[in-house]
């Protein structure tokens, strides 16, 4: 798991991505992985099926891969914040 440090707000999406071989799956939206986020509150979620190929598929991978790029390992000390 890592964390993205933002000093101008707070970086909040959830992204569930799953692939097997070439197909893939993504859950996106507001809710937190959670039971209130996924029966107490009003949320939006989206499922997205399709393969590695498809557009959406492939812009989310490479911003999945920036973010990555930008995050750090969480570590006690951003837990304790």
């Amino acid at each position: 798991v890592h964390v993205v440090t933002d000093e101008q707000g707070t970086f909040h999406p959830k992204v569930l991505l799953a692939a097997k071989g070439k197909e893939r799956r993504a859950i996106l939206g507001s809710s937190n992985f959670t039971a209130g986020g996924f029966s107490q509150n009003t949320e939006l979620n989206v499922l997205l099926d399709g393969t590695a190929s498809d557009a959406a598929f492939r812009e989310l991978e490479r911003v999945i891969l920036v973010y990555w790029e930008r995050s750090e390992p969480i570590s006690r000390d951003v837990l304790d914040v």
